[in-house]
């Protein structure tokens, strides 16, 4: 219904996963290096779901906007 809309940088997993890190490692609920490899897996899914798949895949995102569709829509009563 929209133009293509691209994905853009979220920067709140990183920010998330930031924060359990921390309290992981705070609270001792485990190492740093356990911490560390949680944290690699969702940087590297992040990277994967947002930039890899989408170039293999030609997959593009659009726009579903009703409003748009509602200013957009011509109803013509054609007899």
């Amino acid at each position: 219904s929209g133009a293509y809309a691209g994905s853009a940088f979220n920067p709140a997993p990183y920010a998330f996963t930031l924060l359990l890190v921390t309290l992981y490692v705070g609270l001792n609920m485990g190492t740093v290096e356990q911490a560390a490899n949680g944290a690699a897996i969702v940087f590297c899914a992040n990277i994967w779901k947002d930039f890899v798949i989408p170039k293999f895949f030609k997959s593009k995102k659009y726009v579903i906007c009703p409003f748009i569709d509602m200013a957009n829509h011509v109803s013509a009563n054609e007899a």
